[in-house]
């Protein structure tokens, strides 16, 4: 086909912040963790998550787009919660390298309420 990706490479792609994630804090690597970080918001924020929308609009009812569509994002936000729980936060280098990084989580969540989000527990939580 034409695509850029296919969707079984976007998915498999969309899954790298995940894997990431996993191996850095597996090896208790900070600066990978951020890295991840970071690969995981840029998944969340525009313009990735209008491209996801986009490819998944081959062939696919509306129910099922947007269940993965949560789904990915919900992985995302857990990926993210990981990652936060696992960096030291108290560390000021650490904050001042995440701090770009959570105001782009705190304008992603600006306007919304957060009860109404599929996983408000998750967007609370970052």
């Amino acid at each position: 086909s034409g695509q850029l990706f296919s969707e079984s490479n976007r998915v498999a792609f969309s899954l790298q912040p995940q894997s990431r994630a996993s191996k850095a804090i597996k090896n208790v690597d900070a600066d990978e963790m951020i890295e991840a970080a970071v690969d995981a918001v840029g998944f969340l924020a525009p313009p990735r998550n209008r491209a996801d929308a986009t490819c998944l609009e081959t062939e696919m009812p509306d129910d099922s787009r947007e269940r993965l569509q949560v789904q990915r994002q919900t992985r995302l936000g857990a990926t993210l919660i990981r990652l936060m729980h696992a960096l030291d936060l108290e560390d000021e280098g650490a904050r001042k390298l995440l701090l770009v990084l959570f105001q782009k989580i705190a304008f992603l969540l600006q306007n919304r309420d957060l009860q109404y989000l599929r996983s408000h527990a998750q967007g609370a939580s970052l």
